[in-house]
This record gives C-alpha cells, sequence and structure tokens, in this order.
C-alpha cells in the first residue's frame, strides 16, 4: 500500500489519470479492509495470500492482474485466438467471446479423453505429442 500511496504523485503528473484514480480507490478499500473484512485483511497480512500461484514453483507468484492479462492475451493470441486472421470486429470479437466457454469444455473433454492433458504451466513441447 505504501508504494502505491507513493506513486499517485507520480501518476497524476505523467497523465496517467486512470491509474492515479485506481490508486486512489484502491488505497481506500485496503485501509478500511481491517475494519470490512478482518478476515481477509488477516489472509493478506499474515498468511501471504495477497498473491495467485499457478504452480508451485518458487517465486511463482503473481499478483492477480497479471495473470489476469497472461490468460487473456494467451487466449486472444494462441491458436483459435482473435488475432489469427479472422479481423478484429464488432461480430467476430462478440462470437468469439460468447462461445470461448464452450470451446474451453470440449478442449478439456478432449484432453482428457486422450490422456494428454497439457495445463498451463507445462512448456508445450513436454507434451506428449
Amino acid at each position: 500500500m505504501i508504494s502505491v500511496c507513493n506513486m499517485l504523485n507520480l501518476f497524476a503528473a505523467t497523465g496517467h489519470n486512470n491509474y492515479a484514480k485506481s490508486g486512489r480507490l484502491y488505497l481506500q478499500m485496503m485501509l478500511e479492509l481491517p475494519l470490512t473484512h478482518p478476515w481477509l485483511y488477516d489472509k493478506f497480512v499474515n498468511h501471504g495470500f495477497h498473491t495467485v500461484r499457478r504452480s508451485d514453483r518458487y517465486w511463482a507468484a503473481l499478483s492477480t492482474d497479471l495473470i489476469i492479462e497472461q490468460v487473456m492475451m494467451k487466449a486472444l493470441k494462441g491458436r483459435g485466438g482473435l488475432t489469427h486472421g479472422r479481423g478484429m470486429n464488432d461480430s467476430v470479437r462478440l462470437l468469439w467471446i460468447r462461445s470461448l466457454h464452450k470451446c474451453a469444455g470440449v478442449r478439456n473433454a478432449l484432453s482428457h479423453l486422450t490422456d494428454m492433458e497439457v495445463t498451463d504451466n507445462q512448456h508445450v513441447d513436454l507434451g506428449k505429442s
């Protein structure tokens, strides 16, 4: 929280208004956290549950915004994503967003059926294929 507080003036001075606004709101919410959600505050401060671990590797924890960005960029730029030959108009984006959960279900079922499950933290060249 201290680093975000120290960055607020820098965000405002460099024209990053969305960061300045979001950072101020974040600080307000985090300062109220011990009063509004003491159990969550305890998990953050005393148990280190302020990051997400997608693997058991040492130093592999990331903040939630980075995890979301990584997963979305992988889905957008990977095979079957939006940036591979379909264009980026509104109808293509809408179709992709509305069908993504169905495609993920089919992919998971096929990988389970063929015993070729590849996790997100496994390198693609380490698969059975």
